[in-house]
């Protein structure tokens, strides 16, 4: 198996979970204009950036074990594993976020009403904020896939314990970040510096992408090929 055929592998894997994603919001969207329509209230729908973020997040998190063990058995290299998975993953934020655009324009076209991060990029000209905007989407999908990837793989290179510890890692950080009042205004700064330079973040972004892809694949490129991981220390490595 070569890199175009792990590249396509990895498409043809996803292909069903992105439809039914995207069905679905529509599916939203044409239910909240029904039910706006039936009882005369213009609400105000928002969402698809974050929902998409979420989204690739999450199928960033199942893309690992089955693939690998999918990639050995055919024959295949970690090596051309991780080089389809990269192409993919850059591939698929791109392409995530020219259909999130195309969806918020189209809406906007229709007088939609529709809140979009988009539309709070200080930026003048519209053709050249819808652009900025897909791109810094781009690299955020980018670096999210990325990072649910990591997830993945650490679990699967983990031993029973390092499971434990790590669940509990992330479990006890994101409570202390989502209710501690001394991270509202870490989390305003997150949210509205984007909107004020959108360049710089998309390049802070990328380059944490990257970074978590090389840490993604110094895990990998030593992984064993196994069914069930029953290593009882902390690490296998």
């Amino acid at each position: 198996m070569n890199t175009s055929t792990s590249i396509r592998y990895h498409f043809n894997d996803y292909k069903w979970a992105i439809f039914i994603f995207y069905m679905v919001l529509l599916a939203i969207i044409l239910a909240g204009s029904f039910f706006s329509i039936i009882f005369h209230e213009l609400g105000t729908f928002s969402g698809v950036e974050f929902s998409s973020s979420l989204f690739i997040w999450i199928a960033g998190m199942n893309s690992f074990k089955s693939v690998f063990l999918f990639h050995i058995q055919s024959g295949s290299t970690r090596k051309t594993l991780f080089k389809g998975w990269f192409c993919f993953s850059a591939l698929i934020s791109v392409a995530l976020s020219i259909l999130n655009t195309l969806i918020i324009c189209s809406l906007l076209a229709v007088s939609f009403p529709i809140r979009s991060p988009m539309l709070s990029l200080e930026i003048d000209s519209f053709p050249l904020r819808v652009l900025v905007s897909t791109l810094l989407n781009s690299t955020i999908h980018f670096l999210l896939i990325h990072l649910g990837y990591f997830i993945s793989l650490s679990f699967y290179r983990l031993g029973t314990l390092g499971k434990y510890l790590l669940a509990i890692l992330i479990g006890n950080t994101a409570i202390l970040v989502s209710w501690s009042s001394k991270w509202e205004g870490f989390w305003d700064t997150i949210f509205l510096y984007p909107s004020q330079h959108p360049l710089s973040c998309a390049c802070l972004y990328l380059i944490i992408g990257i970074f978590v892809s090389f840490c993604c694949w110094l895990m990998l490129k030593n992984a064993p090929c196994q069914i069930e991981n029953t290593c009882k220390d902390i690490l296998s490595i």
